[in-house]
């Protein structure tokens, strides 16, 4: 993939780049919100000769990495993450926002004085969580008690997913906390079809007021009313009871004519291509996404997956 990224013409290397922003593999492979292209993607606007010489110059340094090594290590791979983010965000602007690095042990402390001991039935939070570090903990806790009590991979991966989360303010480190999850599900992530990473970028300290904002609402039937911070969307209800359906087929496509300006007889047309029912009501929900889409306030795939 490097070598590709290094030797490609321009259109294709910014086309590659859109793709990974967009989830790229991990999107594929059914990890739907890895990555979401909603802060970092400018450079694509912005691809000079510099910066894409830049571009190719890194994808050569990450082909001399072995790719294993997150699988085989996955240790050192969450060590070079957060050097990568303390170099990314300098100590003096870390410390302003009021993060610090918390080594493992004193993480490993801190959940035992909670009384985690990995029960994977346990709910577990970290409304503040950075690169990940109680996360990371918090899954090889679980994994070992989902060993001992012999528990199939597939129930113990469903339940970490479902029981411990984290939410941040930063979106780098987000991306960095996801990443370091990943890595600690290793092969549990394979046992499941759908993966939505649980770690959100939001802010904890306002979340029951964003609670009470977000809401479904059934309307006659036939589709679900949702209310978010930039407005009211309308969705099929048969695209939200598919589990999956959502972020899998219509977020990408209604994502995907916003972005080329579809009017409302081409989506039509796009969506019986596609063989997706409900294609009027599917149409009316591109036109209310295609709005917010337009104003630069946000990304189709973003309100889905805050809200859904």
């Amino acid at each position: 993939f490097c070598h590709q990224l290094t030797h490609t013409s321009k259109e294709g290397l910014q086309a590659q780049l859109a793709d990974i922003e967009d989830g790229g593999i991990y999107a594929k492979r059914g990890i739907t919100n890895f990555l979401e292209g909603d802060f970092f993607r400018w450079y694509l606007d912005a691809l000079s000769p510099r910066l894409e010489e830049a571009i190719r110059e890194i994808a050569r340094g990450l082909s001399e990495f072995e790719p294993a090594t997150t699988t085989i290590h996955p240790e050192s791979a969450r060590d070079l993450l957060k050097k990568l983010y303390q170099y990314l965000v300098p100590q003096e602007v870390r410390h302003k926002l009021g993060e610090y690095y918390t080594p493992d042990w004193l993480a490993e402390l801190l959940l035992n004085e909670t009384g985690y001991e990995g029960n994977t039935l346990k709910r577990l939070l970290d409304p503040a969580c950075g690169c990940g570090t109680f996360l990371v903990l918090a899954i090889q806790r679980a994994k070992e008690y989902g060993r001992t009590h012999k528990e199939p991979p597939l129930e113990t991966a469903q339940r970490i997913v479902a029981n411990i989360w984290g939410f941040d303010l930063n979106p780098l480190a987000v991306i960095a906390a996801r990443t370091n999850y990943l890595f600690a599900l290793g092969d549990l992530a394979n046992e499941l079809r759908h993966l939505e990473i649980p770690v959100y970028l939001t802010d904890s300290v306002l979340w029951p007021e964003k609670a009470v904002q977000m809401q479904l609402d059934f309307v006659g039937g036939e589709h679900i009313k949702i209310q978010t911070s930039v407005g009211q969307f309308h969705v099929p209800y048969i695209w939200v009871k598919d589990e999956g359906f959502l972020m899998r087929r219509a977020a990408p496509l209604v994502e995907d004519m916003a972005k080329q300006n579809y009017s409302t007889f081409e989506a039509m047309g796009r969506f019986e291509k596609e063989g997706i029912k409900t294609k009027f009501l599917g149409v009316a929900f591109h036109r209310s996404i295609s709005a917010p889409q337009t104003a630069g306030k946000t990304r189709p795939a973003s309100i889905l997956s805050s809200t859904c």
